[in-house]
């Protein structure tokens, strides 16, 4: 049972999320798992996830250590790792 409450926790810290879009205006993508999407308020935010700002856009990510993070016009960030203990 023990390492079965591991592996549970383990796949949701690999495989949950990691924070949200809290704010957003004009055209944002989401690039998961090589595919695309459009990004929305409240969307939850992934390891490996890209975001891409369109022109005259903004996104506003909350990350779950509290961090926040505003994208401008036409930036593009990629979520490598993040690492939250």
């Amino acid at each position: 049972m023990r390492y079965l409450s591991m592996i549970i926790l383990s796949t949701i810290y690999i495989f949950g999320s990691i924070g949200y879009i809290s704010a957003i205006r004009g055209e944002v993508l989401l690039e998961r798992d090589k595919s695309n999407s459009k990004a929305f308020k409240g969307l939850q935010v992934e390891n490996k996830d890209i975001l891409q700002t369109g022109k005259r856009a903004k996104a506003q990510i909350i990350f779950q250590d509290k961090t926040v993070i505003t994208l401008g016009a036409r930036t593009k960030l990629k979520i490598n790792d993040y690492l939250f203990n």
